[in-house]
């Protein structure tokens, strides 16, 4: 998506404010809780990336129905 983009070009305030729109729409978006732990790494915000990356690591189940997906569970 494009804060995915955003963050390859380096612009992560705005990769930052898109991720977090995405998982506004849609907070269970595995990819943009990643990239928006990347972007808060990327910008120094170590705190937040470790807060949200235990997060989405600490709630990812294999869903063997699918194979190679993810599903998030709360």
């Amino acid at each position: 998506g494009l804060g995915a983009i955003m963050i390859l070009k380096g612009d992560y305030s705005l990769a930052d404010k898109n991720l977090k729109k995405s998982l506004i729409l849609d907070p269970d978006n595995f990819d943009a809780q990643k990239n928006l732990a990347i972007c808060y790494f990327r910008q120094g915000k170590n705190e937040e990336g470790i807060k949200l990356s235990k997060e989405v690591v600490g709630v990812l189940v294999f869903n063997s129905n699918n194979k190679g997906q993810y599903k998030i569970e709360k």
